[in-house]
């Protein structure tokens, strides 16, 4: 009776949804179009049929399974991948994973686009990231046999609570999941209570980080760095943060004399900007092919990983003025000391779990010369830092197996 009364539910809410969408088009399409999201209303994919598509949310959900894509891509060079956002900034985060994954803005959840988007794609297979659940997606993956896994799954107390008032309607609608991998006990008990598929826990994904491996030796020679030379690496600074990194590189070359610094601009069109912050102090530039000198200015992309690499201390950027923060588990997969600062709202999970495992220093403006310095003077704090920052990564290492384990018991059913 239940899964009736769902059903009549669901059927009217469709109706009035459809209704809403038809008469408010007018305004729609120019919001829309202001939002550059108009294309998930009026889309046509012209794709190859058959593949995996993949649902995050937005940019930490898709840089989450960056991981994850690559390593299906590695496995199965013939596979087609789609990644669907709803934010046109994550979008651009999809594309740039590798040129072979389709991205596109996802389509409103309406029972037409949804049906049309199926028909268009027939995906072998649907992947939901975290907690996203779209009722005539799920509902009209069920009717055509398109089985739908949850991955990196998390649920909060609340998303729990409220699920559970439309029980009914959440198990009619999602009956093509198939299993849900999840990231902590928690998650998979919550999970459990809502749904009657397989449900495992896993650890969460975005912390199998897979970054090429340098020789550390080799490396040095080749940028032109000696073994003697201690090297504080400062990773996609931000406005104001070049500043920073100034003065505490002059601070501490009264104790540190073989220190160098190289600083990682997060936008290389801000290069003579920075150019400027270190008028007087010879800077070289990355872009101009030069041999590095005490202070050199990476303001290329795709060299911030091979410094973090060498470096003797990683300093994660955009965390010393106010821009969120950037990834410290890069540092922390070649076995760095991390310092970080007190604004890291975009990786704060990832923050917390460092710091818990004690691979990780927050510090701020008025503290970063004494916490700096205290790293510097002892190898084995930078040691056991990097070790304990390493260990976080491979603790949930066997995540990415347990997902690609997952896609490919489904992909081939």
């Amino acid at each position: 009776m239940q899964s009736v009364l769902a059903g009549i539910l669901l059927v009217i809410i469709n109706i009035l949804l459809e209704i809403i969408y038809i008469v408010s088009l007018p305004v729609l399409i120019p919001v829309l179009w202001h939002k550059h999201y108009l294309r998930a209303v009026f889309f046509h994919f012209d794709f190859p049929k058959g593949g995996i598509l993949i649902h995050a949310a937005s940019v930490g959900e898709v840089m989450a399974i960056q991981p994850l894509v690559l390593r299906l891509l590695r496995d199965d060079p013939s596979a087609i991948i789609y990644i669907s956002t709803t934010t046109v900034t994550g979008l651009k985060v999809a594309k740039s994973i590798d040129p072979r994954v389709l991205g596109f803005l996802s389509p409103l959840d309406l029972w037409h686009l949804r049906l049309r988007q199926l028909r268009e794609m027939q995906p072998a297979l649907i992947c939901i990231v975290e907690t996203e659940i779209w009722f005539n997606l799920f509902h009209l993956a069920g009717k055509a046999d398109v089985p739908i896994l949850i991955l990196n799954a998390r649920m909060s107390g609340n998303t729990h609570r409220n699920l559970s008032f439309i029980l009914p309607l959440l198990r009619l609608t999602t009956r093509s999941v198939k299993e849900i991998v999840s990231q902590s006990e928690g998650d998979t008990a919550r999970f459990k209570s809502l749904f009657t598929c397989q449900v495992t826990g896993s650890g969460n994904i975005k912390y199998a980080v897979s970054l090429p491996d340098y020789d550390p030796k080799e490396t040095r020679a080749e940028l032109g760095y000696s073994e003697s030379d201690m090297l504080i690496v400062w990773g996609s600074s931000r406005p104001g943060e070049e500043l920073i990194a100034r003065d505490l590189y002059q601070d501490l070359t009264h104790v540190f004399p073989h220190l160098k610094l190289i600083v990682a601009i997060r936008h290389p069109k801000r290069s003579a900007e920075v150019r400027q912050v270190f008028a007087g102090f010879e800077p070289t530039f990355e872009s101009e092919e030069s041999t590095p000198g005490k202070i050199h200015i990476i303001d290329v992309i795709g060299k911030l990983n091979m410094a973090y690499s060498i470096c003797d201390l990683a300093i994660v950027g955009g965390s010393f003025t106010d821009f969120g923060g950037h990834n410290p588990l890069e540092p922390a997969y070649y076995n760095k000391a991390i310092v970080i600062g007190p604004y890291h709202s975009s990786c704060k999970a990832s923050v917390k779990k460092l710091r818990e495992a004690g691979g990780i220093v927050i510090s701020d403006k008025d503290k970063l010369l004494d916490d700096v310095r205290e790293i510097l003077h002892s190898e084995a704090k930078r040691t056991a830092l990097g070790a304990s920052a390493k260990r976080v990564l491979n603790e949930n290492s066997r995540s990415l197996d347990d997902h690609i384990a997952a896609i490919f018991r489904w992909i081939k059913a």
